[in-house]
Parts: C-alpha cells; structure tokens; sequence
C-alpha cells in the first residue's frame, strides 16, 4: 500500500511539472537621458510614456539628472513607441524606437 501511494505521488508530481504554465518572463527595463536641445543640460520631471508591440504601457519621470528608467512587461519587442512630455518644452511624438539600447532625446524650450 505505502508503495502504490509513492508510485500515485511520484506521478502525480510528475504531471505537475509536465503541466503547469511556464512563469511569466520577467519585465525589462527602457532607459534613457533627456536633455535641453540648445544648453545639452538635463531636464528633470519629463513625462516618459511608453506603449510597447504587445499593448502594454509604462510611464516614468526623469530625474534630476534628466534620467530616466522605465520598467515595461515582458516580453520585450523590437520596437516600442514613446512619447516625452513637459511644459514649457517640445519633443517629436510619438516615436518609434529600437529597445536594443538606451535612448537619449533633447528636447526644445518653447519660447
């Protein structure tokens, strides 16, 4: 009896493993510098908006180093679109951007 048992468990937990859905890959992170077009100083409290391939959406601010780090669910696809926003400045939108490497934008001061 207590074999037949062992033998139910070890193939019930083998089906288990057969069975059971992957984990869910893990987010990866879409980072990058915003800086003044004319001074090339960072500007900080920018709007970072993200809208990946596969319907997901992320936003950040940059930093006071006009940093910024957006953290976008998996899985990650070949491009994503973005959008930077702040008042008083200008930036082309939406664009369309590679997520191979960090992403560095300037954007103009509206006079």
């Amino acid at each position: 009896m207590a074999l037949a048992t062992l033998a139910v468990a070890l193939v019930a937990a083998g089906l288990w493993l057969l069975l059971r859905p992957p984990p869910p890959p893990p987010p990866w992170d879409f980072q990058g510098e915003v800086t003044d077009r004319v001074t090339s100083m960072p500007i900080a409290g920018v709007e970072v908006n993200v809208l990946s391939g596969n319907g997901a959406q992320a936003e950040a601010f940059t930093d006071s180093q006009g940093r910024f780090d957006v953290r976008v669910p998996a899985p990650r696809p070949a491009n994503i679109n973005v959008r930077f926003r702040k008042d008083g400045y200008e930036a082309e939108e939406p664009l369309n951007i590679p997520t191979g490497k960090p992403w560095n934008m300037d954007m103009v001061k509206l006079p």
